[in-house]
C-alpha cells in the first residue's frame, strides 16, 4: 500500500507504505535505510519538483508505539527543514502536526 497525502498548513507531502520492501521505498526517494530489523522507519527528500516529501514505511505488521515513534521523527524533519526552533512552553502546532500525522498513519495503514 502506498498513500501520498498532501500536509496541511506545514506543506509539502506526507508518503506512507505499508508492505513495500524497505530497499523499494528507498530507491524511490533516493535513500538510504539502515533498519535494523526494526517494523517502521522514516525519512524525509525533495521530490522532482523540489517539494519536501516525508516518509513512512512500514512492514505488514507494525505496532502503535512503532507509528507515534517515527511520526515525531517526521515532525523534527519538518521543524528542521523550516527552520522553526522547538518551543517547550508553546509545542501546540507541534502537537497538532504530530496528532495529524498519527491520524492519517492509523487511518490508512493496518497497526496493530
Amino acid at each position: 500500500m502506498i498513500k501520498k497525502l498532501e500536509i496541511p498548513i506545514f506543506h509539502g507531502w506526507l508518503y506512507l507504505y505499508q508492505g513495500v520492501p524497505f530497499a523499494e521505498v528507498g530507491t524511490r526517494h533516493n535513500i538510504v535505510f539502515d533498519n535494523s530489523g526494526s517494523d517502521a522507519i522514516s525519512s524525509s527528500d525533495l521530490d522532482k519538483n523540489e517539494v519536501t516529501a516525508y516518509i513512512i514505511a512500514v512492514e505488514d505488521r507494525v505496532s502503535a508505539s512503532s507509528i507515534a515513534h517515527e511520526a515525531l521523527h517526521v515532525v523534527n524533519y519538518m521543524m528542521r527543514d523550516r527552520d522553526m526552533v522547538p518551543d517547550l512552553n508553546n509545542d501546540e502546532w507541534q502537537c497538532y502536526l504530530l496528532g495529524w500525522i498519527v491520524r492519517q498513519c492509523h487511518k490508512y495503514l493496518k497497526v496493530e
